[in-house]
């Protein structure tokens, strides 16, 4: 599950995780209050969420995931230093947007997530993508 208010980091991270995650339905959500409803009927086997949304923040969406008892792995997102707010908050780690092109793959294996080896390709179409829009994971657009 990908939940971003921003749809071309929706986009572009679903592409990237398919890439490494080929067998993975992602569902997307502009916000943690469409996501969380979606979470009370629907099992999930990862929440990538953004921090800064309309509606519910991804650490609100933490918070009530962890409340619920619910201990799908959360990775909150943000272009903001709030590493130690989203861990308070119940995430399972914490990647810095400008991060995602080279961290994403490696959180999910820390995670358990991904085998330890995983598809380069899909390393390299986020290392490119990035470097041909430097402004797609900017912590200045949040």
């Amino acid at each position: 599950m990908l939940v971003d208010d921003d749809p071309d980091v929706l986009t572009l991270t679903r592409v990237f995780l398919l890439r490494i995650w080929p067998d993975l339905e992602v569902v997307t959500f502009s916000n943690g209050l469409e996501a969380l409803a979606y979470l009370v009927g629907e099992p999930a086997n990862l929440v990538l969420t953004d921090f800064r949304m309309p509606e519910m923040d991804g650490l609100e969406l933490t918070s009530h995931l962890r409340s619920m008892e619910n201990q799908v792995p959360v990775i909150v997102m943000s272009g903001n230093p709030i590493e130690a707010q989203a861990l308070a908050a119940g995430a399972d780690a914490f990647l810095a947007k400008n991060d995602i092109p080279a961290k994403l793959g490696e959180a999910l294996v820390s995670l358990g997530l991904l085998p330890t080896q995983f598809p380069d390709e899909g390393r390299k179409m986020m290392t490119g993508y990035h470097a041909a829009r430097p402004d797609a994971f900017d912590s200045r657009a949040e």
